[in-house]
């Protein structure tokens, strides 16, 4: 079912009435501030959620909760097989009609391929957190129109986006407006002097062929005030980006402000635009 919703550029104002939600999705193209992606899409309480620890997906459905040690991936690709999704009539360009959406965190490699465990996990940050939702509101800056698919997959999408809807058009606000203050200076896990270090080991490792890339991060921590989704919010007017997204769940929420777009798959045809990484290497590869 395909329901037309009014328009309006700024997609943040109508997720501020879902923000508090269940799982809650925000797959944000940065506009008004930024003119280089086009659609946004926004979600919450999906009907299937999967979220890995270790060896163990913990799988939440309308019918209870399991366990399973099975490959998340093939996990994912299992439930997505038995959903249906009814595809919307033509001329309508929707980018999604409902399907799965999360995070895949960097430890969730350890399913495919054997690692030393050398660092500490400090963060309790689940490796996998998937959610397979079956409506969502597609918003089209292009077009200036904003669309709403219904799939009905669960017993209770009917009532959950009829509960939406109410809330759009009353403007109700389910987050907490706590005003955003940072509480301390921001501090750096790397200081000038062991990043430097750091550094030069990496361009010895280059020089001898030990490895191609690397990605020194370092990480920026500060105590905050302020809900999430406030935060994202002030982060989306300095910084938007056409592949911005904001997740809410349990364990974390995850405030992305991504200005590239790693894969797109489409027609068979799988498509990279890295920004990182992309300079053609010097013809003489001594001079480099």
């Amino acid at each position: 079912m395909l329901t037309t919703l009014s328009y309006s550029p700024n997609t943040a104002d109508l997720f501020d009435a879902i923000a508090g939600l269940a799982g809650a999705v925000f797959l944000d193209s940065g506009s008004p501030y930024g003119q280089q992606g086009r659609f946004d899409i926004i979600s919450a309480c999906p009907y299937i959620t999967l979220t890995t620890q270790g060896l163990t997906t913990i799988i939440e459905t309308e019918n209870g909760i399991l366990n399973s040690d099975e490959d998340p991936f093939l996990l994912v690709k299992n439930y997505l097989k038995q959903a249906t999704f009814t595809p919307v009539p033509a001329p309508e360009n929707l980018p999604f009609i409902g399907g799965a959406i999360g995070f895949f965190a960097y430890d969730l490699a350890r399913r495919l391929e054997k690692l030393p465990t050398l660092a500490q996990q400090d963060l309790p940050l689940s490796d996998m957190v998937i959610g397979i939702y079956d409506w969502a509101i597609i918003i089209d800056h292009h077009a200036k129109k904003s669309r709403l698919i219904q799939q009905n997959n669960s017993r209770k999408t009917g009532a959950i986006c009829a509960d939406v809807l109410k809330k759009l058009q009353q403007s109700v606000v389910t987050t907490h407006h706590q005003p955003v203050k940072l509480l301390a200076d921001f501090q750096a896990n790397f200081t000038p002097q062991t990043y430097a270090a750091a550094f030069n080991r990496i361009q010895t490792y280059l020089r001898q062929g030990d490895c191609y890339q690397v990605n020194l991060a370092q990480r920026f921590q500060a105590p905050v005030a302020g809900s999430p989704w406030q935060i994202y919010k002030l982060l989306r007017q300095h910084n938007p980006a056409p592949y911005a997204a904001f997740l809410n769940h349990p364990d974390a929420s995850v405030l992305s402000l991504s200005p590239e777009r790693f894969l797109q798959v489409h027609d068979n045809h799988v498509e990279t635009k890295p920004i990182k990484g992309t300079q053609p290497r010097d013809p003489d590869p001594v001079s480099y």
